[in-house]
């Protein structure tokens, strides 16, 4: 049986095919980027049942889609690392605006931002969507090394050891970048709750 192919070996195959003159290449990497939007941005919804019918995934997907097109047209990322920072800096910043429009919608239909969490069980609190913005923002300026490996676990989707793999580093190194940077934007968003972590 054959070893799955790794995330980070399906794009450094796309990026060599792309830089060979491929311009499916580039799709892939876009598609790549447009499933962990949407990913993401799926996970963020799962807090909040009543605003399912005001977002659309498909708007994150379409906005993922022209920022990272956006993106590649302006550099030719050197490697999976460096494509993996890049697509990590955009869904951050689509994921930002979601966060925010969906406020924006929540007030124009008359729901209130402050109930919009319908709590499950073992929720600890209600979380906000101004909470999920934040969140976002403050993942962006952690510092480069704890930025790296948690855009890489959080944003990409990666298990520990790709992450490692990319960054070519130790996994115990990953592992504490992962926690430093979990506990930076514990304190950074005031001992609050860290959304979707």
């Amino acid at each position: 049986m054959t070893e799955p192919i790794s995330t980070t070996a399906r794009v450094e195959r796309a990026l060599s095919r792309w830089n060979a003159g491929d311009a499916a290449a580039k799709e892939e990497l876009i598609e790549h980027g447009m499933r962990r939007c949407r990913a993401l941005a799926r996970r963020m919804l799962r807090f909040y049942p009543k605003l399912r019918p005001l977002a659309q995934t498909d708007d994150v997907q379409q906005e993922a889609m022209i920022r990272l097109w956006n993106a590649l047209a302006k550099v030719t990322p050197k490697d999976a690392r460096h494509f993996f920072s890049l697509a990590s800096q955009h869904i951050r910043w689509v994921l930002m605006e979601h966060a925010r429009k969906l406020n924006r919608r929540a007030a124009e239909n008359g729901i209130d931002p402050a109930r919009l969490l319908e709590q499950p069980a073992n929720s600890t609190g209600a979380v906000e969507l101004q909470i999920w913005s934040e969140f976002h923002e403050k993942a962006g300026v952690l510092p480069p090394n704890m930025r790296e490996a948690f855009d890489l676990i959080y944003y990409q989707g990666m298990q520990r050891k790709e992450a490692a793999d990319v960054l070519g580093v130790k996994l115990r190194t990953v592992y504490d970048y992962w926690l430093d940077a979990r506990l930076w934007l514990y304190e950074a968003m005031g001992n609050g709750p860290l959304p979707g972590l």
